[in-house]
C-alpha cells in the first residue's frame, strides 16, 4: 500500500527463502505498482527475469 522499503523487504525474504511465488514477480499483476522502482529493476535481474 505504498510503502515500497516493506515490500522489497518481503520480497527479499521470499526470494532468500525461495518462496515458489518469486518466480512470477515480472508477470504479476500484483507487483505492478513496483514497476518504476530501480529496485525492483534489481531483483528481477537477480532472478534472472526481465519484464
Amino acid at each position: 500500500m505504498g510503502d515500497f522499503d516493506l515490500a522489497f523487504k518481503c520480497l527479499d525474504e521470499a526470494i532468500n527463502h525461495k518462496t515458489i511465488f518469486i518466480n512470477l514477480l515480472a508477470v504479476e499483476p500484483f507487483f505492478q505498482p513496483l514497476l518504476t522502482d530501480r529496485t525492483f529493476s534489481r531483483l528481477l535481474k537477480k532472478l534472472n527475469l526481465s519484464h
